[in-house]
């Protein structure tokens, strides 16, 4: 991995002034969640001798248009921050559109850091929050795509990939994702940490080689630790799907139980085309509707995979139905989705093994008629 001193970077890294802190709890984060946004802030924490090492991507129109501000604060609503002193900032590629960094931070009581992005001359302002402290720390592994980059998102596409630590030999606990949709909002909360059966246990060095397709990989230097480093392997198309057996399992959240069971027992494609235009009426109505429905799908993909695929987590199926909150609020605990229109969903946030941020839907019986009201009005084409 090649790697340039942030001193030519100077125009780019702006530390900020003010001394009081960003009350995070009540800023509106939804833009985050904006595949059109025109800037995306992407993280992975990785632990490392002298405290963590903070590894993002910021990826926009034009780079050089923003300036950056490194905040640290205790807690999301914190009555006061500190501005970064004690840090390394490593360039690891830069381009017009995207950079990669490694911001290295000595250990903190300061569990938060905010990565504030200012465009002044659109106006425009974003930010990244990120946890650098927690009670069991961070996988001291990073994953690297074939330049030597981090990979940022929780799944990866190629066959292989290497994995940079501090001890060559790594452990893997491989499994199937053969996770089912998630349950509609009015639906019981099911257990927290999933019973996973193991496929297989093994030892590799430096890189994980022929890995299969939807199973994800939970990765350590030792099986005892708190940590684990957990990729799900895709197909080179993912987010998208493309497959008749991968267009079928959304359709869980838009048909009945019998229309459901007709496709998927007979994973027949005209059974599959005469559901969509049965329901919408006419070939145009049906392909419009396809295309707007699957978009959904591969946004909730690209958005909230983690060691499952993003349409399978609550925060998928909710994007999928409701399509992007207009607000989202966020603190240590929860994330509160709210629409324009009316609907407000909370989600809890849960730190496992597989996943350092799992966001679990507050479920509840009045959401039952709102739920089919909205199916409804999907399935009329409104």
């Amino acid at each position: 991995m090649q790697r340039q001193r942030s001193g030519f970077l100077i125009f780019l890294i702006c530390l900020a002034s003010v001394s009081h802190a960003l009350d995070l709890s009540r800023i509106n984060l939804g833009f985050q969640y904006d595949l059109s946004a025109g800037m995306t802030i992407s993280h992975r924490v990785v632990e490392v001798d002298e405290g963590v090492a903070v590894y993002f991507r910021v990826s926009t129109d034009s780079l050089s248009a923003w300036q950056s501000h490194f905040l640290l604060q205790e807690r999301y609503n914190s009555p006061k921050h500190d501005t970064l002193s004690n840090y390394t900032l490593d360039t690891l590629q830069i381009s017009l559109s995207s950079g990669y960094f490694k911001l290295t931070l000595s250990q903190s009581s300061k569990a938060l850091l905010l990565i504030s992005m200012v465009d002044l001359n659109r106006g425009l302002y974003r930010i990244g929050d990120i946890r650098v402290s927690t009670p069991v720390g961070f996988t001291p592994n990073l994953p690297l795509d074939e330049r030597g980059l981090p990979i940022f998102d929780s799944y990866v596409i190629q066959e292989s990939v290497r994995i940079a630590g501090e001890v060559a030999e790594l452990h893997a606990y491989q499994y199937l994702d053969d996770f089912g949709s998630a349950d509609p909002p009015m639906g019981l909360m099911k257990p927290i940490a999933p019973s996973l059966s193991i496929d297989s246990s093994f030892y590799f060095e430096g890189e994980l080689v022929s890995m299969e397709n939807y199973h994800f990989y939970l990765i350590q230097e030792d099986t005892l630790a708190q940590t684990a480093l957990t990729l799900l392997k895709c197909p080179a198309y993912y987010p998208e799907f493309k497959r008749l057996d991968e267009l079928i399992g959304p359709l869980t959240y838009i048909t009945t139980p019998t229309e459901l069971k007709a496709i998927s027992d007979s994973q027949s494609k005209k059974i599959f085309e005469n559901f969509w235009l049965n329901t919408y009426g006419t070939k145009f109505r049906a392909k419009n509707a396809i295309r707007v429905f699957y978009k959904q799908v591969e946004d909730a993909n690209k958005l909230f995979t983690d060691y499952k695929q993003g349409w399978k987590t609550d925060r998928g199926m909710i994007y999928i139905i409701f399509g992007r909150p207009d607000q989202v609020f966020r603190n240590e605990s929860t994330e509160v989705w709210k629409y324009n229109d009316g609907p407000e969903f909370e989600f809890i946030r849960i730190s496992t093994l597989f996943t350092p941020a799992m966001y679990t839907l507050k479920r509840d019986r009045q959401y039952e008629r709102l739920w089919y009201s909205q199916v409804g009005d999907l399935r009329k084409g409104l």
